[in-house]
């Protein structure tokens, strides 16, 4: 069975809060060391230290508006065009193939996605990084994109025989979306 989908455009603005989310969750040390930090600098406050707080502060959101500027950055390079395309997915379970138009398109293996998030109203799918274990390649399917509730019960079928969701994450998602 295959599943075909609507065309879809994913914007830039949920692709850079999608990557940021994904990183604040990927590195939780950040928060981690950040805290203590903080706390101990904190404790030498003396007069004309201070600058151990600012410091820290300030390197930390560099760090954060690093990471920004690298999403950012990838909607305006020319190999991040792709992914800002009006596309349609045909999902099977053997691969998810990204269709430009009906001669133009690229199949994306199960073996290159990382991890699949289900949120209330979408799912996000990250692929396999090169490098530190950050997924900057992002496909984000909104439930409004399949064309019936068979497609979108498929879907989650595969995602969950692929190990990428549990019965349980699924059940959760599915009740926060019948009290909203």
């Amino acid at each position: 069975m295959k599943i075909t989908t609507k065309k879809y455009q994913l914007d830039s603005k949920v692709y850079i809060g999608l990557g940021m989310n994904n990183i604040l969750t990927i590195k939780p040390w950040i928060f981690v060391h950040a805290v203590p930090a903080v706390i101990a600098a904190i404790g030498f406050l003396l007069p004309g230290t201070i600058w151990w707080i600012a410091s820290g502060i300030v390197l930390y959101l560099l760090y954060i508006l690093f990471w920004y500027i690298q999403f950012a950055g990838m909607a305006q390079t020319e190999q991040g065009k792709m992914m800002f395309e009006k596309v349609s997915y045909e999902i099977t379970s053997q691969q998810l193939l990204v269709k430009v138009d009906a001669k133009r398109g690229y199949p994306i293996n199960w073996k290159q996605i990382a991890q699949v998030k289900v949120k209330p109203d979408y799912f996000a799918i990250y692929m396999e990084g090169p490098k530190l274990n950050i997924q900057v390649h992002i496909i984000h399917l909104p439930f409004s994109i399949f064309n019936s509730p068979n497609d979108l019960r498929f879907f989650e079928s595969i995602i969950r025989s692929k190990g990428f969701i549990t019965e349980e994450e699924l059940q959760k998602i599915k009740e926060k979306n019948k009290k909203n």
